[in-house]
C-alpha cells in the first residue's frame, strides 16, 4: 500500500515536471509573438553576410602603450 502511495508522488512530480516546461514553451513563444509585433525580433544573418562583414579590417588608431621603466632604470650610473 505505502509503495503505491510513493508511485503516486513520483508521477505527480513528473507531471508537474512536464507541465512546466509545457507553460515554459507557450510563454516564450508569446514573448517571441510580441517582439515580431512591435518590430524587435531578432534578425538571422547568414554566414555570407558574417563573411564579408569581417574581410574589411577596421582602421582603428591605438596608441601604443607606455614602456614601464625596470629595476635597471632605477639606479643611475
Amino acid at each position: 500500500m505505502e509503495i503505491f502511495i510513493i508511485i503516486a508522488i513520483g508521477i505527480i512530480i513528473l507531471c508537474f515536471l512536464v507541465a512546466f516546461r509545457i507553460v515554459g514553451k507557450i510563454i516564450k513563444y508569446i514573448f517571441k509573438f510580441f517582439r515580431f509585433l512591435f518590430g524587435r525580433e531578432e534578425k538571422e544573418v547568414s554566414a555570407t553576410q558574417i563573411e564579408t562583414k569581417n574581410v574589411q579590417p577596421r582602421q582603428t588608431s591605438v596608441p601604443p602603450l607606455p614602456v614601464k621603466p625596470t629595476y635597471d632604470d632605477l639606479f643611475i650610473d
